[in-house]
């Protein structure tokens, strides 16, 4: 079928075909992918198509629980090539403070954590269209990382996802790149990335280890590989990094 399993909600309308040239009216209510995972929740809205074209503009819509718009639109045929554009003001997807905060042992006779179970391998149907657009977000929060003004375009065939350029910036940092992404059988990730005006004392907000120990300003030039599903992704990762800082120092050593 056209859609996937996962999409819930109810959809009405009329549209009448002329050899698979489509006209009407289609109205949305309460659509969502994924109702246990609550991936995308609350669309609601009302597209009208004129021989296989449509245009809407800021339709409410919640992505993983945080408010979003969308606007989308099908310039010739939507079942060949639909775009859409999202934004966010701030994307809250939980967790604790980063990983790398956990650096102090834990005292004897804590529990020690066990690690979680590796989820399934995925599998991702292809998609039968060419899906692009821009995305925006404001504010996304992730275990302790907190990353701001993120701007991203995309395009989606198959089973790869075309980031021609995102930008965001992090701990006062500027970073900036590309990527592609295969989400075949074993999923891989590849990006390209610099990183510029990084104030390295800034780390220490993830790694207190740091705090009040390097200073400096750093730039960096990644280019790197990973399988994202892997029960341990940073071991994946490979490919080149150039780091620099200049007027560096190192403190309480």
């Amino acid at each position: 079928p056209f859609f996937p399993p996962v999409l819930y909600g109810h959809v009405e309308g009329s549209v009448v075909s002329d050899n698979l040239v489509f006209t009407g009216r289609i109205t949305a209510k309460d659509v969502g992918v994924d109702r246990e995972k609550n991936i995308i929740s609350g669309l609601s809205g009302t597209f009208d198509v004129t021989r296989n074209s449509f245009r809407t503009e800021n339709i409410p819509v919640r992505i993983m629980s945080n408010d979003a718009v969308i606007s989308a639109a099908a310039p010739e045929n939507f079942m060949k090539d639909i775009a859409v554009n999202l934004k966010i003001a701030q994307l809250d997807l939980g967790g604790n403070a980063a990983a790398a905060d956990n650096g102090e042992k834990k005292a004897d006779g804590d529990a020690v954590d066990k690690p979680s179970p590796a989820e399934p391998a995925l599998s991702i149907p292809a998609l039968p269209l060419r899906l692009r657009g821009a995305v925006e977000i404001g504010r996304l929060k992730k275990n302790g990382y907190d990353l701001r003004g993120i701007e991203a375009a995309y395009e989606c065939i198959g089973k790869k996802i075309s980031i021609p350029r995102y930008r965001f910036s992090m701990l006062d940092a500027q970073i900036t790149g590309s990527a592609n992404i295969d989400l075949s059988a074993s999923p891989l990730v590849e990006t390209k990335l610099s990183i510029d005006d990084l104030k390295v004392q800034n780390i220490s907000s993830l790694y207190k280890q740091a705090e009040g120990r390097i200073f400096g300003n750093a730039r960096a030039r990644l280019d790197l590989s990973f399988r994202p599903t892997d029960e341990n992704p940073i071991d994946t990762v490979t490919g080149s990094c150039e780091f620099a800082v200049t007027s560096g120092k190192v403190a309480n050593t």
